[in-house]
């Protein structure tokens, strides 16, 4: 009688340093089902990194892991379409009148996308190779500075939080690829998801009673293969932000925000575009005790998709 025998390997690391700290979990599994089929290995993995300098005024983390799991092989065809709606043209490089899978490429003129790429799943399995990287950081003056003039008391105003990330998800099978494809530039046949994003504010005055502000800058970049070819969805933001305590009753804020969102698509060109968009949002606040608020607030929002001709989008 046909049966299948595993085994499973676990490692786990803990240190504590001086400034620092690292966590590290590591499981090999392999499957063996006495058949015709391949041995099935997995492996993933986590590191946690922590560290603290300057009595705690710089603290920064890092995660890093990696996994593999089983995907569903895709294929592509290219199928005729409505001139002007596809993405790609055939040419008949050998003139033997059979469309092969070579013989397409993407089209450049309007007149010339006939064709749309079709990715289609398989009954086949294949590995996939997952790999995550985080990095924060938060930074902070020492405490004794803000009761200290010249430099050292203007940069105890300022502190700053920043993170990254990158999330990947490809069929490669080249080793440095698995470990590090956050900071490689994968083929797009072998990618399947790409998930990037940054995060950076930096705050004046930040437990300030009286008044403080902050900017922020954050950037994602997200790329997924769907059935008819990849879809990426880009934003790029920035903020600022005011306060203001008028008396001990009345504030004042204000934020400004300024966007550019892209989405581009393989397979719907007539549905891509970059929206520009602008808001401003003040608000007065007014607060007689602890029980009652009343904030007045009103926002001019402005969009505009730069990639047409048509009128900006205006909402307040």
């Amino acid at each position: 009688e046909d049966f299948s025998t595993s085994q499973t390997t676990r490692l786990f690391l803990n240190k504590d340093f001086k400034t620092s700290s690292i966590k590290t979990v590591f499981n090999y599994r392999s499957i063996d089902y006495t058949t015709d089929a391949p041995l099935e290995e997995t492996i993933s993995g986590r590191l946690d990194w922590l560290g603290r300098w300057f009595d705690n005024h710089i603290r920064s983390e890092v995660t890093y892991a990696i996994a593999n799991s089983q995907e569903l092989r895709r294929e592509f065809v290219f199928i005729q379409v409505p001139v002007g709606q596809g993405t790609h043209t055939w040419r008949d490089l050998n003139e033997d009148g059979i469309q092969d899978l070579s013989e397409f490429f993407e089209a450049i003129n309007q007149d010339e996308r006939n064709y749309a790429k079709i990715f289609t799943p398989t009954n086949e399995f294949i590995s996939a190779f997952q790999n995550l990287f985080v990095f924060r950081v938060n930074i902070d003056a020492p405490r004794s500075w803000r009761d200290v003039g010249g430099i050292k008391g203007l940069l105890a105003k300022f502190s700053n939080n920043t993170s990254w990330s990158a999330d990947t998800k490809t069929t490669d099978t080249d080793l440095s690829t698995r470990l590090f494809a956050f900071a490689r530039d994968i083929n797009e046949d072998l990618l399947l998801t790409e998930r990037n994003s940054l995060r950076s504010t930096l705050f004046f005055n930040r437990t300030h009673s009286v008044y403080g502000l902050d900017f922020t800058y954050s950037s994602s970049e997200n790329k997924q293969l769907l059935t008819n070819g990849f879809e990426a969805r880009n934003i790029e933001e920035f903020v600022s932000g005011a306060r203001i305590n008028l008396t001990k009753q009345y504030s004042f804020n204000i934020r400004t925000k300024t966007r550019k969102k892209r989405v581009n698509s393989d397979f719907l060109a007539d549905r891509n575009y970059l929206l520009d968009e602008y808001e401003v949002n003040p608000q007065l606040s007014w607060q007689p005790n602890n029980k009652v608020r009343v904030a007045f607030q009103y926002t001019l929002r402005e969009k505009q998709n730069i990639l047409t001709s048509e009128s900006a989008e205006k909402a307040t």
